[in-house]
């Protein structure tokens, strides 16, 4: 009885532990909240916007601090660049509301018709809106509209859905869907059945003319067989494609189109989120439902590098650092740190830098000390240290930490091709 006891405790440990691939920062439940829809992060990765059937609420990404309550949000809301201002559409107008005042600075319309989606340029000089008709690029600076798209209704579709998924003026790269329905009989039952034509095309972002068609589809959505979510990588080197009624996740090179690699994921309908890295190499998934995992993959590989469950995850963003994420299921919000492969491991790594941990100073070993730069991150990104060293051998330095408190900490080196992050702890 005792050996299978052990064998059990056992089992759970390594099945624990083969989900323990991002490290828990923390976790809280959101009072008076039963659902959180979206997560955002701000642009200094220091707050995180929660949208929520209760009221929408902003905290601290370092220790989950309520820091404002009862801001706007929706789904397409936008921190402004200095993290001043929540950007939020609103009927037809686009809202600056400041988070120190509490109060809308300005707003601006946009159409006589209701906003359905926004998206930002990575600069904030320009925004997209979709509406009923088409869709409209504004410049942010000045508010004004600068161009137009109107799209032509066929006449034969009962409804028309519009959607931007990606806006990478730079690249000329406007990423538009338009989905029409149309009646499709009768079923046995008596129910009226309908069926979806789903197309997706490239725009000139300068004359908003259609370069070339994506996707055109014929789509089942009574029987779950339709692309659920499409995300355009931030670089707009790859777009992503995720299926509901399967667990597959397809990614094509862009705008070629062509299959870099696919994988299949833990359950079927199970997919709710999902975001590219920065530099386009890392993709997250999150998984609700069935699924319950959230996971990283290496996007031209297909390779699963990280993953954490079992657990809901409904949504998710992750930090411009690329170090950070916010996600949540049901009311609870969870925080996560991606252990990054350039982070060397002080258990691994005693011959390199040492002692570690250490009470003040380090030693390195490092290929090459011309202009080296040394700089040290706390656990949420934020620089706090440029430390003073001297070179003790030909391949040594000696990094003076004194000044810091207990504590993980991060070493980032960097000279010439050289960058290499150090993970150290601070125990005096």
């Amino acid at each position: 009885m005792k050996k299978l006891m052990f064998i059990l405790v056992l089992l759970v440990a390594l099945i624990s532990q083969s989900f323990a691939g991002f490290d828990l920062l923390w976790y809280k439940n959101i009072p008076n909240t039963t659902y959180i829809y979206t997560v955002k992060f701000s642009n200094n990765s220091k707050m995180i916007l929660c949208e929520t059937d209760g009221t929408n609420k902003i905290y601290s990404s370092t220790n989950g601090e309520l820091l404002f309550d009862s801001v706007p949000a929706n789904y397409f809301a936008n921190f402004s660049l200095d993290d001043s201002h929540l950007i939020v559409p609103k009927d037809n107008k686009i809202i600056y509301f400041n988070l120190s005042t509490k109060k809308d600075d300005s707003y601006f319309e946009i159409s006589k018709d209701t906003i359905n989606s926004l998206i930002l340029s990575k600069d904030q000089k320009y925004g997209i809106a979709t509406f009923r008709n088409g869709f409209k690029i504004w410049d942010l600076v000045s508010g004004k509209i600068i161009r137009t798209k109107m799209i032509t209704k066929d006449s034969a579709s009962m409804e028309s859905y519009y959607g931007i998924h990606g806006f990478i003026p730079e690249q000329n790269i406007v990423l538009f869907s338009e989905t029409n329905k149309y009646f499709n009989g009768i079923d046995p039952k008596g129910n009226i059945k309908y069926k979806y034509h789903k197309k997706m095309n490239l725009f000139d972002f300068t004359i908003l003319d259609s370069i070339r068609n994506i996707y055109d589809k014929i789509e089942d959505w009574d029987n779950f067989q339709y692309v659920n979510i499409y995300s355009l990588s931030n670089l707009g080197q790859y777009i992503c494609y995720s299926y509901i009624g399967t667990d597959m996740i397809e990614i094509y090179e862009f705008p070629t189109m062509k299959l870099i690699s696919k994988f299949n994921l833990f359950a079927t309908y199970s997919i709710r989120d999902l975001k590219f890295s920065s530099d386009d190499k890392y993709l997250i998934v999150a998984q609700g439902s069935s699924g319950d995992n959230l996971t990283q993959w290496e996007v031209e590989t297909g390779k699963l590098v990280n993953q954490r469950g079992p657990a809901s995850y409904n949504t998710l963003d992750l930090s411009p650092n690329d170090r950070y994420i916010a996600t949540s299921g049901g009311n609870t919000l969870v925080s996560l740190r991606i252990p990054t492969t350039d982070i060397t491991n002080p258990k691994e790594n005693q011959e390199i830098l040492y002692p570690n941990p250490t009470n003040g100073f380090v030693n390195i070993k490092v290929p090459i000390l011309a202009e080296l730069k040394i700089t040290v991150n706390n656990e949420i990104g934020d620089i706090v240290l440029i430390p003073k060293f001297i070179q003790t051998d030909p391949n040594t330095i000696s990094i003076d930490l004194n000044r810091l408190v207990n504590g993980i900490y991060f070493l980032n080196l960097t000279a010439n091709n050289f960058n290499q992050t150090y993970k150290v702890i601070i125990n005096k």
